[in-house]
């Protein structure tokens, strides 16, 4: 027979499941709803918000290196990088170690993981020791399948031997098409002597095989087909959804497009004229007059469209697939070191930089906005392969950021228990007006200053995303107290114990498309 705790257990993943009902062919449209405040802050629906729910840590405790990378692939893999040069293997369901390897080295300028769970990319650059080289790894175990290294084409061999390794290419980033089956790498040359060998000309977009190893194609002399001087910059590319084809922007808000079989120039697009009308006449930008606009971080919808930022301010643009058109979409939520990325079942998109910018698609609404540590960046937050929720790298720690009950409670002077229970790293908020003390039991934990319509966090981490409390049990009772009673409304916690596993458990699957 069910008991009344059951049949809340069964009501709070039911609604849960109800907030997430999105449909497969959701896409950005003409705008996106603008997050206005930087305060990093829960949103979501009247009965659940978003906030830190466990951490999982790196099973070695000796490791306290930080995350520096993360990603994942459509089997329900998880592949970390520290700063120790060490990559991590998790599963997805427990996150469990399924494997830890040393790399070959630490200087890490890249790293993807490929979607159909085969193999992992990673690029190094160290001058100093000629490790300009790109890895390809074994999801199985994580040994190296292959090392691919580039040499301009403009050195004589002798000349080559006397500056060692200095004239190397190296792999500034790669991209893995939607299928896993190929892998583009830019190879960028640091320009050794550049009365030798011209560096614009001499850096190679190539296209393999990441299995085999086999090159597909290969385009060096980009500018040729594109105006690329003077342009400074990261190189930003994607494939198109079916692969067949490849973007590739530049500092004059121009896209050409190749097919990805022969490197064949089927268009370029310059969108910089109609970018100045928009910033001009649309947002009043004072700064719109000048001819640069830097075309950042590229990804694709699910029909094609090209999503990517402009400028320092972050402002969002959508590309329609033909090239013929751009559309603003939201500022302040991009950035030239930014991430864009689309859930596995294409219901959410989201920016993230030094910040973590989540929105809904069929809403068109934001759902979160929460500040990453400093001393991390974009590569650290990635959509959960398997759960619909977040994963957020930090110090030797994997968080899951998802939604959470809320629930408006009455604080008294004296140290009261709201009927909830929390894990030593769950985000626990409140809102209200007035000092709020915070205790587990009889562990005091130092008081935090809510006031009205701003949301109080303690140090056990919603906007820092940080736990510095390692000493509390696994799951205790909150309590709190507070020198103006009254109601107060509470983000975060359960009101069963559970473990870590069991809140994941918890946490509904994506509705993946067919």
């Amino acid at each position: 027979m069910f008991n009344l705790q059951h049949i809340r257990t069964c009501w709070l993943i039911f609604a849960i499941s109800c907030y997430f009902c999105t449909t497969t062919t959701s896409q950005i449209g003409l705008a996106l709803i603008p997050i206005q405040s930087k305060e990093s802050f829960p949103m979501g629906t009247e009965k659940f918000q978003w906030a830190c729910l466990a951490n999982f840590e790196l099973s070695d405790p000796s490791n306290q290196s930080k995350i520096i990378y993360v990603d994942t692939d459509q089997k329900g893999g998880i592949y970390t990088v520290d700063n120790s040069g060490y990559l991590y293997h998790f599963s997805a369901s427990d996150f469990s170690e399924k494997w830890k390897v040393k790399l070959s080295y630490s200087y890490i300028l890249d790293m993807a993981a490929s979607p159909d769970g085969r193999t992992i990319a990673i690029c190094y650059n160290y001058i100093k020791t000629g490790s300009k080289k790109l890895e390809i790894r074994d999801t199985k175990d994580g040994r190296v399948l292959l090392r691919i290294k580039r040499v301009p084409d403009c050195y004589e061999a002798s000349y080559f031997m006397d500056v060692m390794e200095n004239t190397t290419l190296y792999p500034s980033s790669v991209v893995y098409s939607p299928d896993g089956t190929q892998l583009a790498i830019w190879f960028k040359n640091h320009g050794f002597d550049e009365n030798q060998c011209k560096a614009s000309l001499e850096e190679q977009l190539i296209i393999i095989d990441p299995v085999t190893g086999t090159i597909k194609a290969s385009k060096r002399a980009i500018p040729d087909d594109f105006e690329w001087t003077k342009c400074d910059q990261k190189h930003h590319f994607a494939f198109s959804p079916d692969g067949q084809y490849i973007y590739i922007s530049n500092c004059k808000a121009q896209i050409a497009q190749y097919k990805t079989s022969t490197f064949q120039l089927v268009r370029v697009a310059d969108f910089g004229e109609r970018i100045n009308v928009i910033l001009t006449q649309k947002l009043d930008d004072k700064g719109s007059k000048r001819s640069n606009f830097p075309l950042h971080e590229l990804a694709v919808q699910q029909n094609g469209d090209l999503i990517t930022s402009i400028g320092r301010n972050g402002r969002i643009f959508r590309i329609e697939s033909n090239l013929n058109s751009i559309h603003y979409i939201t500022q302040n939520q991009g950035s030239s070191n930014g991430h864009f990325s689309f859930s596995p079942d294409w219901s959410m998109v989201m920016f993230n930089s030094n910040h973590i910018n989540l929105w809904d698609l069929d809403s068109q609404s934001p759902i979160v906005q929460a500040e990453t540590p400093n001393a991390f960046d974009a590569h650290t937050t990635r959509f959960h392969p398997t759960k619909k929720a977040l994963i957020v790298g930090t110090k030797r720690t994997l968080k899951i950021i998802a939604p959470c009950p809320i629930s408006r409670v009455y604080i008294d002077n004296e140290f009261t228990s709201t009927g909830h229970y929390v894990f030593a790293e769950t985000g626990f908020s409140v809102r209200g007006e007035g000092n709020i003390y915070w205790a587990y039991d009889d562990k005091i934990i130092p008081q935090k200053n809510a006031r009205e319509n701003e949301i109080s966090t303690e140090i056990l981490g919603y906007s820092a995303l940080s736990n510095t409390i390692h000493n509390l049990p696994e799951s205790h009772e909150l309590r709190l107290k507070t020198d103006q009673p009254g109601i107060y409304t509470i983000f975060g916690g359960s009101s069963q114990k559970m473990t870590k596993q069991e809140v994941l458990n918890s946490l509904p699957n994506w509705d993946k498309t067919p």
